[in-house]
């Protein structure tokens, strides 16, 4: 999961063990899974919305 930087590492592995459990919950065949939480340069990052 890509976000923009400025969350502390306490926030990112929140999230990462909370994403995990969501995934083990709905992907129970699953037998492997991986969260990795990475930031994105919030200068280099560009978007768009059609229609806004």
């Amino acid at each position: 999961m890509f976000m923009l930087a400025g969350r502390t590492p306490e926030q990112k592995e929140a999230l990462s063990i909370a994403l995990r459990q969501t995934m083990v919950e709905h992907c129970a065949d699953i037998t492997s899974l991986s969260v990795d939480i990475r930031d994105m340069d919030p200068v280099a990052y560009k978007k768009r919305l059609k229609g806004a």
